[in-house]
């Protein structure tokens, strides 16, 4: 479980087994997700938005990784939807919760639909 009171943002911390003394990075978290299901993601933001399927911000569905807060052509932030409303958000400042964000579907943000062949399959 990633959303709770006790998990912490923490871009140095987490592995593919999950939060480390409590505490998770954004990037961590998507290869803690994708590990679950046999996929292994990469291992930087910049890295993972080049893995899987461009879907539209207005179709968004659980499992879709949700980028954002571009600098150039670099997003800062991925999200984890878990509906088309919802997402876990793993906060940059570090010791800040990891929390469920409400998603407004903008043109700002790149949608990412990963599958099974998208990164390396275990």
């Amino acid at each position: 479980m990633l959303v709770s009171d006790r998990i912490t943002a923490d871009d140095t911390a987490g592995t593919v087994d999950g939060p480390q003394n409590g505490r998770i990075g954004q990037t961590q978290a998507v290869q803690y997700v994708f590990h679950r299901v046999g996929i292994t993601m990469p291992a930087t933001i910049a890295e993972q938005i080049t893995i899987g399927q461009r879907v539209a911000p207005t179709a968004i569905s659980p499992a879709n990784l949700i980028y954002s807060d571009f600098t150039g052509t670099q997003p800062r932030t991925v999200m984890i939807a878990i509906s088309a409303t919802l997402a876990t958000s793993v906060p940059t400042t570090r010791g800040q919760p990891v929390t469920l964000v409400t998603i407004s579907p903008t043109s700002s943000l790149v949608v990412k639909r990963v599958l099974s062949e998208g990164g390396t399959q275990r």
